[in-house]
């Protein structure tokens, strides 16, 4: 039997929260779980989506745990 972790978190930098929040939100129809300084995060069904705001991101960067 394979025993299989869960996806705990997705984390993705983002150049402008704002327009990234609205984006996931309206566009992808994700819930906004609550947002702290230049911190969103939002629910995959059950996995959690952390966007972190860094104005020299070109957004390739993210992280799976």
């Amino acid at each position: 039997m394979h025993r299989y972790a869960k996806l705990g978190y997705v984390a993705l930098n983002v150049s402008d929260l704002e327009r990234s929040k609205t984006w996931f939100e309206k566009t992808l129809g994700l819930r906004h779980l609550f947002s702290f300084g230049t911190l969103a995060f939002f629910d995959l069904d059950g996995t959690r989506l952390f966007l972190s705001e860094d104005p020299t991101s070109d957004g390739a960067e993210s992280i799976l745990s």
